[in-house]
């Protein structure tokens, strides 16, 4: 195409954009140049139409948020320079022909949550021609019917830089040969996920893609998982399943296509997926059998969290070729226990192996089961026990009081040698630089007798094993903390921790030591505490009341405070006044240097003299934050009321949703097989009963075999009003308003309506909602939420007998009027 030809083109599309006034000045959009890029942002302001931007040459443009609602020829053609475009959580249902026209250069498109359907009607085969540069493409989380499966493959495959894609996944997806055209495409996410087949056909169209990283992530209706789904992605690198419903087994079988293959990350977090009510329900072992393909993979990320597992085999972990690849290893949220002997020593050999690890979360591990599905035999009797050795594989040697593994000279196995002693290593890889062994649940780690707990080895930059049980022995370092960042001893037994354990910490930026007990350790036998030249500013209330405590039941209790950067304002004058009233004997006879809340210094003496003067406007204070609060508190009140209130009918509707979640999953369960109780939903007043039953209900059900829902009559007794009506429309295949002048003043007239637009919404079907207008009901009468989806629905309006000349003029129209609604509540079904 010539530049002539284009410079036609650039003038056409202005002038239609300037004669339909399609753009707009942005205002109150914010600017920011940012190394010679013009960022525009205009999230949030109500546009309702793409604003015009003339201040710069905009290469990162935000409409986020928006009320846009369509994409009209030419409505970029003044953004030549745009390199990223934001048009998420919009409303917009419609893009033109010709709408990305100019954006030659734009390379990240964000299109996620509108009211796009990605059907081929909006999406024709040119749409995305123009935009010839762009790497990353977002069209998730928009509205889709449960009969799509077909993906508008001949608008994608234009885009053919395309690196990146975001979309939704359908219940049964189809992927057109186009986008094998995709040749630089590396990365797939799915968003939304109703996948319900997972086939080896579901993803054979893109055998010849490049794709190295694919995400299948929250898949919750799935029902079948073949084991070659993944077979057409030769270059996948990363692969996300986590939270999808595809049982750890399952997950584990569908590696199948990657042994022998290197991946960057592995992540199946809580894919297991099954309650404690599922019957029949074991918990899974990472035995052998299961992680036959994984242990061919050389994966360098890999997350097993949240599934239930009890154990991992000893004989899977010694075979796992590739085990050396591992650096980050993820089993938090798990049940190894760690209080089983036999489960310490495949754990302990599985971290020793693991000789490249840098990270290794053993975190929130449950380490108990319930009664009926407690694991068998996890105990060996002896292996720990410190007394007399009951079972062969005891190994003891005399002349060491360590626990070592080494490896067998004459097999392939590995051995925890002199289990029976006091000593019990951890030998953790010298690469190790982040150990989480937190918040484990186990009731106790329990060492028959009392034992060491030596860890060994690594570079440790990050250390938590706060709110670990250590009852029973203690712990012992000899690990590299030079370059220590982060340590959590939080809700340990600080007398398990001795001197040589903390004074490795000393170096960190960042101790945490909540919940320490520091009381145990601090005991009734101290009668000196030495606290000089530290940096504390007070002592809280609790630790002044302890100190008093002791004082009164033991006496001659001291505590040195001299060389701190103690303070004397509104935080510390408890801590103040308590220094002349206590009788804890206190160095220099309690009279400390102290900093005033202006900057100044004094003494705690001169400001106990003077107390009511420097501690007065803490009273006001006081006053003045409770007065805040108090009218903050009336505030939020206030406006949760009101907003309560506007939105009484969506809360009514979502409580109703969540405390009978069973019929909501049944009647989902409905919807997927595409099978409902109801042809159709009616919503009527009493003064219309014997309308309804006497005519409509003679004229559809009784002639034409429609199957109806009548409250007066289907109405499931025992059950609330507003969750009846909820449960049978989504029952019900259409919807069906009876509009007279009782129903407007019915009671439950604007719920009915509010709950009717909500399923719209979701199935994403207008057409299921059909309008009976009676001609005696006054339009300007009808509430808002009916004039909101007016011009979304179907309605007729029902004949009366003196708008017609004659009988037969009438009975026609009468027939005609039953035909219609007949054939809109069959057309809604199919």
């Amino acid at each position: 195409m010539s530049d002539h030809t284009r410079m036609l083109q650039l003038c056409f599309f202005v002038s239609i954009v300037l004669s339909n006034g399609s753009l707009i000045k942005a205002n109150n959009c914010s600017f920011k140049l940012e190394q010679h890029k013009c960022i525009v942002d205009c999230a949030s302001l109500g546009w309702t139409r793409v604003p015009r931007i003339t201040t710069c040459l905009v290469t990162y443009l935000a409409l986020t948020n928006n009320y846009i609602t369509r994409l009209s020829t030419g409505t970029f053609v003044f953004f030549q320079h745009l390199l990223t475009l934001l048009l998420n959580q919009n409303r917009i249902s419609t893009i033109e022909k010709g709408a990305f026209s100019g954006l030659s250069k734009l390379r990240r498109l964000h299109l996620q949550g509108n009211q796009i359907h990605l059907s081929s009607p909006n999406f024709p085969a040119n749409l995305f021609q123009d935009l010839v540069s762009l790497v990353y493409l977002n069209i998730g989380h928009n509205p889709f019917n449960k009969n799509d499966s077909i993906y508008p493959s001949k608008a994608l495959s234009r885009i053919t830089n395309l690196q990146e894609l975001t979309m939704d996944l359908y219940q049964t997806p189809v992927f057109g040969n186009e986008f094998a055209r995709l040749n630089h495409l590396r990365a797939m996410y799915f968003t939304s996920c109703l996948l319900m087949n997972l086939t080896n056909l579901t993803f054979v169209n893109f055998k010849t893609n490049p794709i190295q990283v694919l995400s299948l992530r929250e898949c919750s209706a799935i029902l079948l998982v073949e084991t070659g789904f993944l077979i057409p992605f030769s270059h996948l690198r990363v692969l996300d399943l986590s939270g999808s419903r595809l049982r750890l087994q399952k997950a584990l079988s569908s590696l199948y296509p990657l042994q022998n293959k290197t991946m960057d990350a592995i992540n199946m977090y809580n894919v297991e997926h099954i309650s404690y009510g599922d019957v029949p329900f074991t918990h899974p072992v990472l035995d052998n059998e299961s992680m036959r393909y994984l242990k061919e993979i050389c994966v360098k990320y890999f997350n097993i969290g949240h599934n239930k597992i009890s154990g991992i085999s000893m004989e899977a972990v010694m075979q796992w070729k590739h085990i050396e690849c591992l650096t980050a290893l993820i089993l938090k949220e798990n049940f190894i226990a760690l209080n089983g002997a036999r489960t310490h020593q495949e754990t302990l050999i599985f971290i020793w192996k693991s000789t490249n690890l840098q990270t290794l979360d053993f975190s929130y591990d449950y380490g108990v089961f319930p009664k009926d599905n407690a694991r068998k035999d996890i105990h060996i009797e002896g292996l720990w026990t410190g007394g007399r050795v009951n079972n062969s594989s005891c190994k003891i040697q005399t002349d060491t009081n360590r626990t070592e593994i080494t490896k067998s000279s004459t097999s392939s196995t590995y051995d925890i040698h002199n289990a029976c002693r006091q000593e019990v290593v951890i030998p953790f890889p010298k690469t190790l630089h982040t150990i989480r062994f937190d918040h484990i649940m186990a009731n106790e780690l329990h060492f028959y007798g009392n034992r060491t707990f030596k860890v060994v080895g690594g570079q440790i930059e990050v250390f938590d094993i706060s709110y670990m049980p250590l009852e029973g022995f203690d712990i012992d370092m000899e690990l590299d903390f030079k370059k220590i960042d982060f340590v959590n001893l939080s809700g340990l037994d600080m007398r398990k921790l001795n001197s040589v354990f903390i004074k490795v910490f000393s170096g960190t930026n960042t101790l945490q030591m909540r919940d320490i007990n520091l009381d145990k350790v601090l005991n009734s036998h101290v009668r000196l505490i030495d606290l000089s030249f530290n940096r504390l500013v007070g002592l809280n209330q609790s630790v002044m009341d302890w100190l008093d405590n002791i004082q009164h039941g033991h006496g001659n209790m001291s505590i040195f405070l001299e060389g701190n950067i103690l303070q004397c304002s509104c935080l510390t004058r408890d801590f103040v006044m308590w220094l002349s009233k206590t009788s804890v004997t206190l160095d220099h006879h309690g009279d400390y240097r102290c900093f005033l809340e202006n900057g100044q210094v004094s003494n705690t003496s001169t400001v106990l003299r003077d107390y009511s003067v420097h501690f007065e406007k803490c009273v006001s204070k006081f006053w003045i934050e409770f007065s805040i609060s108090a009218m903050s508190v009336l505030l939020l009140v206030v406006i949760t009321g009101i907003v309560v209130y506007r939105y009484r009918w969506r809360i009514r509707y979502w409580c109703y949703r969540t405390c009978s979640k069973a019929s909501v999953r049944a009647a989902m369960a409905d919807h997927l097989r595409e099978v409902c109780t109801f042809d159709a939903f009616v919503a009527y007043s009493g003064e219309d009963y014997r309308w309804v039953f006497d005519v409509l209900r003679t004229r559809l059900e009784t002639e034409r075999g429609v199957k109806l829902y009548l409250h007066d009559r289907d109405f499931k007794i025992g059950t609330p009003i507003g969750q009846n009506i909820v449960d049978r429309m989504r029952e019900s295949m259409t919807i069906i308003f009876n509009i007279s002048p009782g129903y407007l003043q019915a009671t439950w007239c604007e719920f009915e309506l509010q709950m009717a637009a909500m399923d719209i919404f979701e199935r994403g079907e207008p057409e299921m909602l059909i309008v009976i207008f009676h001609e005696e009901a006054d339009p300007r009468d009808m509430p808002r939420a009916l004039r909101d989806i007016w011009d979304k629905i179907t309605c007729i309006e029902v004949p009366n007998r003196r708008d017609f000349a004659d009988d037969n003029l009438f009975i026609e129209a009468e027939d005609l009027f039953w035909e219609r609604l007949h054939s809109g509540i069959i057309n809604a079904s199919l």
